[in-house]
């Protein structure tokens, strides 16, 4: 009786390793064409995970300034009405002239025109931020739309590799336990490997952010150069107007760097932190002695922005040698997912030919 169900449970296997096959050498020129197609897409659904989180980040961060802009409109309108209605307020004038209060007057007027000021500013630079974030997002979801259709077809291909696998071993293969040895090793390299796409493709990014942030800061250097040498003497609106820029770049470049914090936090989102520039605001007209130690501070500044750009391109090369380094480790994860897959292949190809020479026999 025990031969005899041993010969029934041999005979059960060589079918079922027989049928195996069979499956196998049918099977044979679709699955080397599905591994083909798959090889240039990997990596591709961790790249395209990656940058739908790094959207929405940014998405969310515009939302919430969309809301704080429109009271910043609201107020800068509100301060606007009121410097013009000071300055055009011939009466008021006139009755602070007759009642000796000519002094009081001018206070009242240039602390009008430096709360409008101020709240232009306040204004233009969180445009600026705004713009920043658009421009951002807009080449975000370029590359979002490069990525969905790779990893869609990654995905499908994978699918139908995965099904191929199923239909041949139907998972655990008792009779080949080091198969699902050589897979579950596969499957470890492919988490790996994901880490390493996701590690690589953020590096990545954070670096080419902080080069724009090094243009935005050298674009403020420039404005800010620009208000010094348009007068010697006196600042007035065409300063005002460049400092308003300068202004604008420096929180643009702000708002690139803590981007790119957020793709890698080895990146230093405080590197800017005491970059400090005049306000156009603090302009006094007519004031030489004033508007001198003004053009000073302005000086100051761009010394400041040098020193920040130095700190910048030092962030830069440190960013550097982390993409060398994810590089790297992309590099490695890669080539050991390679080898897994082609120590599985070469397996289930050995187990073919086994189970193909045992069915001759």
């Amino acid at each position: 009786m025990e031969w005899t169900c041993f010969n029934v449970d041999l005979t059960n296997t060589l079918n079922t390793m027989s049928t195996t096959a069979d499956q196998v050498r049918q099977s044979a020129a679709v699955h080397q064409t599905l591994l083909e197609q798959l090889a240039p897409l990997q990596g591709t659904p961790s790249c395209l995970a990656c940058q739908q989180v790094y959207l929405a980040d940014l998405k969310i961060l515009l939302k919430k300034l969309g809301g704080e802009i429109r009271q910043l409109t609201w107020n800068t309108a509100k301060e606007r009405e009121e410097h013009e209605s000071i300055q055009k307020s011939f009466a008021r004038k006139y009755a602070a002239r007759i009642a000796g209060k000519k002094e009081e007057f001018i206070e009242a007027q240039v602390k009008e025109e430096r709360e409008y000021i101020e709240a232009l500013e306040k204004e233009t630079r969180m445009k600026a931020e705004i713009e920043t974030l658009k421009s951002l997002i807009h080449d975000g979801e370029e590359t979002l739309q490069t990525l969905s259709p790779l990893a869609a077809e990654h995905d499908r291909i994978e699918k139908e590799l995965n099904d191929l696998y199923a239909k041949i071993f139907g998972g655990t293969t008792q009779e080949f336990p080091q198969e699902d040895t050589l897979e579950n090793n596969l499957s470890s390299s492919q988490t790996s490997f994901n880490s390493a796409v996701t590690l690589y493709e953020n590096e990545k990014r954070a670096n080419a952010l902080l080069v724009t942030v090094r243009k935005n800061l050298l674009q403020c250097k420039d404005y800010m150069e620009e208000a010094l040498g348009a007068s010697t003497f006196h600042l007035g609106h065409k300063e005002r107007k460049a400092l308003y820029d300068a202004h604008g770049m420096a929180h643009a470049a702000r708002t690139t760097l803590a981007q790119a914090y957020t793709c890698s936090p080895q990146v230093n989102p405080l590197v800017l932190l005491n970059m400090i520039l005049p306000e156009g605001s603090r302009l006094v007209y007519e004031n030489p002695f004033a508007d001198f130690t003004f053009t000073q501070w302005i000086r100051g500044s761009c010394a400041s922005i040098e020193e920040h750009v130095k700190a910048i391109e030092e962030q830069q090369h440190q960013s550097s040698e982390r993409v060398v380094a994810a590089k790297a480790a992309f590099d490695s994860a890669k080539a050991q997912l390679e080898t897994n897959r082609e120590e599985l292949m070469s397996y289930r190809r050995n187990i073919f030919e086994q189970v193909s020479r045992g069915s001759q026999r």
